[in-house]
């Protein structure tokens, strides 16, 4: 069967001396995997600058549920970024994105609103004009929406600890998976603000990798298996 579909490529290995397997998160199909022969040729027919992490891309490709290795007939760019790949802290924030979803979404079901979100979320943290430093915990909540365990609730007087556990805000600070009053407040904020607005937020530097410390923690505590992440230390560096 042939379809068409949007992609995004989350990682991409060498196979062979002129060849690559790309994983990508595609609309239609959720997570495949697709060889391309002749990418790493010189004149070859498809530019490996197309297959680049984070790439968006309009395919064409043979869909075979009894093949874990399918192979792409024809893709181009479906958007071109502007700014990420030549922005330090955008590039970073982006390879952070691409990592987390890489690393927890399994199988093939189809993942529509995922995939539409993601896309939206790299061309919103292409095109911005405000600082992006933010844009990584804003998605850090929308995403475990789509996981399943997206967290709930509003900072209140009488809820003034957010619970990694339970996923909502907790009148006291009972345990060690209780944050503190202030990043209880900054999470309260992150999730009733548009991603639009997110620069608003006013961070420090520690404040901030503090809470990308405990919004990995939280992952950790409701993903199966959750692997190490590694862009956030790149983060850690560039992240003023």
């Amino acid at each position: 069967m042939i379809i068409k579909t949007r992609g995004i490529v989350l990682k991409t290995t060498k196979y062979s001396e002129t060849s690559l397997i790309c994983q990508i998160l595609t609309e239609q199909r959720g997570l495949k995997s697709y060889i391309i022969s002749g990418v790493r040729k010189k004149g070859g027919k498809t530019s490996a600058g197309l297959l680049q992490v984070m790439s968006i891309l309009d395919l064409v490709v043979y869909d075979s549920q009894k093949s874990k290795l399918n192979r792409i007939k024809e893709l181009g760019n479906h958007y071109i970024y502007q700014k990420t790949p030549y922005d330090i802290i955008k590039g970073s924030i982006g390879l952070f994105i691409i990592e987390m979803v890489q690393k927890t979404i399994k199988g093939e079901e189809e993942h529509q609103e995922l995939f539409r979100y993601l896309m939206e979320t790299l061309q919103f943290l292409d095109q911005t004009p405000h600082s992006p430093a933010n844009v990584h915990l804003h998605f850090l909540l929308e995403y475990a929406s789509y996981l399943g365990f997206g967290p709930s609730g509003v900072q209140e007087d009488s809820q003034l600890y957010f619970h990694l556990w339970d996923g909502r805000f907790m009148p006291i600070k009972e345990d060690k998976y209780a944050l503190s009053e202030e990043l209880s407040k900054l999470i309260s904020e992150l999730l009733h603000l548009r991603l639009e607005e997110v620069h608003t937020i006013q961070l420090a530097r520690e404040t901030r990798h503090q809470l990308l410390r405990q919004l990995l923690n939280f992952y950790k505590l409701h993903v199966d298996n959750f692997p190490e992440i590694n862009a956030h230390l790149i983060l850690k560096e560039v992240l003023a």
